[in-house]
């Protein structure tokens, strides 16, 4: 019994005592909110991933919800103190999008936190 709670007591302790670890990059905007989207029309959007550490910066990979939405990043490396721009396109009609929607779009990277999300949301008019 002595050796459960012990354990508990280093899990506990263990998770507690480590130190955060800070965010080393930052987007220009992890939403993209619009309020009204024709179902034909096409939403372009052009954010920018900063490298705020000391190091390299890579975006290992991009990953959307669907072919609706298309991610184009002019630098997958990106140098400390430098920023890289990343296009977002999003086609209502290319998944039959109607009315409210929310897609996100995950960036995985050699940083913490590991990944991030970008918010797509708004109303797909008909």
């Amino acid at each position: 019994m002595k050796k459960k709670y012990l354990i508990y007591l280093f899990l506990i302790l263990g998770c507690t005592n480590n130190p955060q670890r800070k965010q080393n990059y930052r987007l220009s905007s992890d939403t993209i909110d619009f309020i009204n989207l024709p179902y034909r029309d096409t939403l372009n959007k052009i954010i920018y991933l900063q490298n705020e550490s000391d190091s390299l910066l890579y975006v290992k990979k991009i990953e959307t919800e669907c072919g609706c939405t298309a991610v184009q990043i002019k630098d997958s490396l990106v140098k400390p103190g430098d920023s890289t721009p990343i296009q977002i396109r999003y086609v209502p009609s290319a998944a039959n999008d109607t009315g409210n929607i929310m897609k996100f779009i995950t960036f995985r990277v050699n940083s913490v936190p590991t990944f991030v999300n970008v918010t797509i949301k708004g109303k797909i008019l008909r």
